[in-house]
C-alpha cells in the first residue's frame, strides 16, 4: 500500500503570518523533507541541500508578513520559496564551479536540476494540498475518478448518485481545483 503524506491543516496559516513559531515548526515537520529532497536532487550535495533547507525556512519566517493565507496554503508558499532558493544556489554553484580550476573537467550544468523534475514534484505537492481544501462532494468524486480510476458510470453506481449529477460535481470540482491551483501558484510565485 502506498503511503501518503498527511494533509496540511490550513487553519494554522493565519497564525504563521502573525508569528506563531509552533506553526513554523509544524510546517518544517510537514514539508522539510520535501524541501530537502528537492534541494538534494538539484545540488547533489547533502551539505548544500541542508543549507538550502535552512535558508528556505529562515526566509519563510523572515518574510512571513508577505504570506497571504487567503491566496495559498503555507506549504505551497514554502515550495515557491524553495524553487527560488534552489535556483539561486544552483546559479551560485555553477559560478563557483566555473571559477574553480580543479573542477574544469566537470559539466557545470550537471548539478542543475531538470526543470521538469522540480515542477512535477511541486505540482504534486500543490495538488495534494489544494485538493484537501475542496469541499465534498466534488472532493470525493474527484478522488474516485482520479485516484481509484473509476468511470463516471462506475462512480454513479458506487455512490447511488445520478450520472448527470456525478458529471456536474466532477466538472465543478475540476474548475474549483483549477481556480485554487492558479491562486496558489500566483501567491507562491510559481
Amino acid at each position: 500500500m502506498k503511503r501518503t503524506a498527511p494533509v496540511w491543516d490550513a487553519a494554522a496559516d493565519p497564525r504563521f503570518r502573525e508569528g506563531d513559531p509552533e506553526v513554523l515548526e509544524r510546517a518544517f515537520r510537514h514539508c522539510g523533507a520535501v524541501v530537502r529532497g528537492l534541494a538534494l536532487r538539484a545540488v547533489r550535495d547533502p551539505d548544500v541541500a541542508d543549507d538550502v533547507v535552512q535558508d528556505v525556512f529562515v526566509r519563510a519566517w523572515t518574510y512571513r508578513a508577505s504570506f497571504d493565507p487567503e491566496r495559498a496554503v503555507l506549504p505551497a508558499w514554502i515550495i515557491g520559496i524553495t524553487r527560488r532558493v534552489i535556483a539561486d544556489r544552483a546559479r551560485q554553484l555553477a559560478t563557483d564551479r566555473s571559477r574553480t580550476a580543479d573542477l574544469a573537467d566537470h559539466d557545470p550544468d550537471a548539478a542543475v536540476p531538470g526543470e521538469d523534475e522540480v515542477e512535477a514534484a511541486v505540482t504534486r505537492l500543490m495538488v495534494r494540498d489544494v485538493l484537501a481544501t475542496l469541499p465534498d462532494p466534488p472532493l470525493s468524486f474527484l478522488h474516485l475518478a482520479f485516484y481509484e480510476d473509476l468511470t463516471h458510470r462506475q462512480i454513479a453506481d458506487r455512490t447511488g448518485v445520478p450520472l448527470g449529477t456525478v458529471k456536474s460535481h466532477l466538472r465543478r470540482g475540476l474548475l474549483d481545483l483549477r481556480r485554487r491551483m492558479e491562486a496558489s501558484r500566483e501567491a507562491s510565485g510559481w
